[in-house]
């Protein structure tokens, strides 16, 4: 979307929240540049989709600054920004695989495009070789879980967003596509901001830096 902010960094400066009266971040300070994949790592509770959310937006810190720039220029209180979210859960419509990755706004100039990011996630199963005709059950009753988070991972490529943030994105999927998904995000990552929400440590050898929650 021509309309949308593309964001080339993001500055979060003693940032503190808290949830029923426990603290979930406290004083945290980190900066996210171009260019680089971040692997945000801890156990479950320690503030991992509050990060997440923090960064999309969804929630807003109790003290402290979440504060985006473009071409070293403050956007943070623009509303259309270009961040994506593969989430954890993943929703499944009742309708093509083209369409599930697309969301409808697709045209067939992006066909080449669309069919590589089928090919890297080895999404022709989900489609039985036929992407525009084929319907997927709602809510994905018809998909493993791996299939159902191919989907997802997908829609974040396509869409392509300046920020991507992958939410236990890589859980369900087998070791040698994962290896091969970051592999292609070590060159995708060069005008993208990426940030990885995982508890899984094999995945620090693809990150730049780590941060530990």
């Amino acid at each position: 979307n021509k309309s949308e902010m593309k964001i080339d960094k993001i500055i979060l400066k003693n940032v503190n929240f808290n949830y029923n009266k426990k603290t979930i971040l406290k004083d945290f300070s980190q900066t996210f540049k171009m260019g680089h994949i971040y692997l945000i790592h801890g156990k479950s509770g320690t503030g991992k989709s509050t990060l997440a959310n923090l960064l999309l937006e969804f929630l807003q810190p109790a003290t402290g600054s979440v504060s985006f720039f473009s071409n070293n220029q403050d956007i943070s209180t623009l509303k259309n920004k270009s961040i994506s979210l593969v989430p954890a859960e993943v929703g499944i419509i009742n309708d093509t695989l083209i369409n599930n990755i697309t969301f409808y706004d697709f045209y067939k100039k992006n066909i080449i495009r669309l069919t590589k990011i089928i090919n890297l996630l080895r999404l022709r199963d989900v489609s039985k070789l036929s992407l525009s005709s084929y319907k997927i059950d709602e809510e994905g009753k018809n998909l493993s879980q791996g299939q159902k988070k191919r989907i997802s991972i997908a829609r974040s490529i396509y869409f392509n967003k300046s920020v991507q943030i992958f939410d236990e994105a890589t859980n369900s999927i087998d070791r040698p596509l994962e290896t091969k998904f970051f592999q292609y995000l070590k060159k995708y990552k060069k005008n993208k901001i990426i940030i990885i929400i995982s508890h899984n440590e094999s995945l620090k050898k693809f990150s730049d830096k780590i941060i530990y929650l």
